[in-house]
């Protein structure tokens, strides 16, 4: 059985038990009147854990290692609790969930959050406007901070939904003024530069249903029964419901079947498309594309690798080229 919990939802006078397999990361180890103390992160915090002498041969040596173990949670005090370990073992390499450790810098996202609020600039006046503020409100931004993008594809870490939607919108709104200087067939179609970037932002919204609130690395029933691109539609639809937002049927229409695109069971033929649903859908493979290769390059180097079988894929600044010029 895997674990669902992850260091955040832990409190006072849980038991962990060892079939549980919860993983969590080593990060520093000091010596303790009766043992070590060791300070254990996942992406979602940090909780002490206290190793009696003789439980573990060398716990010094566990520094930067992922272990499993079985104990109890234990109040400190008001600010701290702590694992009291019965058992303690190290995770082979093989069996580590890398996205259960990683998580964007909170710098990183801090940026993001910035570039937000310059995106949302170029909704002022427009019918979606409305829709993208409350969408992006201080509360569901906090969240997209805890989130990923996806379980196993790009952006899979703590932090991934907030940094899908700004790039992959920022990405869209340079490929959309280069295309603009095509004159090829569907690239003279006028674009509605609302349209497309809220629709950009928007095209993970449906993680708020698809994953759970208390542990964002989890699939909720509603994610399975519905599938993803229900999840988006519900979602939206929660929202302007709630809100009261007053958007017509064809503009909500455009708006769900150009998300849809990002889906790659339900795409259709380039003619058949609006023109702002071609920009996103090749903004959104191309940058999903590159962000799982980063990962494979990054393990691959993190193994001692040289990295030449990965020299095609690309940084964050060479990502825009190719998508531009690709």
């Amino acid at each position: 059985m895997e674990s669902k919990r992850t260091i955040s939802l832990l409190k006072a006078g849980d038991s962990i038990k060892e079939t549980e397999k919860m993983q969590f990361m080593v990060d520093d180890v000091t010596s303790a009147k009766d043992g070590y103390i060791l300070v254990l992160t996942d992406s979602t915090g940090k909780i002490q854990a206290h190793v009696m002498d003789g439980l573990c041969t060398d716990p010094e040596k566990l520094k930067g290692k992922v272990v499993t173990l079985e104990g109890i949670v234990l109040y400190v005090n008001e600010d701290t609790n702590r694992i009291k370990v019965k058992k303690i073992a190290v995770v082979d390499k093989e069996d580590i969930k890398i996205s259960v450790f990683t998580s964007i810098p909170e710098e990183k996202l801090d940026r993001y959050e910035r570039e937000l609020e310059k995106l949302r600039t170029h909704l002022k006046g427009s019918v979606y406007e409305e829709l993208v503020s409350i969408c992006f409100s201080r509360a569901r931004v906090t969240r997209m901070r805890q989130m990923p993008a996806t379980l196993i594809n790009h952006c899979c870490i703590k932090g991934g939904m907030l940094e899908a939607a700004v790039v992959v919108a920022r990405l869209a709104t340079e490929t959309g003024r280069y295309y603009m200087g095509l004159s090829n067939g569907l690239y003279n179609s006028k674009i509605e530069w609302d349209l497309l970037i809220t629709a950009a932002l928007l095209h993970n919204i449906g993680n708020f249903l698809y994953y759970s609130n208390e542990e964002p690395f989890s699939k909720t029933m509603v994610g399975v029964n519905y599938g993803y691109q229900g999840c988006v539609t519900e979602e939206l639809e929660n929202v302007i419901r709630t809100n009261s937002i007053e958007l017509s049927v064809m503009d909500k229409a455009k708006l769900i079947g150009v998300i849809a695109q990002c889906n790659p069971y339900r795409r259709s033929g380039a003619k058949a498309m609006r023109v702002e649903a071609v920009i996103l859908r090749n903004v959104y493979t191309t940058f999903t594309m590159a962000d799982m290769f980063d990962r494979v390059r990054t393990q691959a180097m993190e193994e001692g690798q040289s990295g030449e079988d990965t020299e095609f894929v690309y940084d964050e600044a060479l990502r825009c080229y190719v998508t531009l010029k690709g």
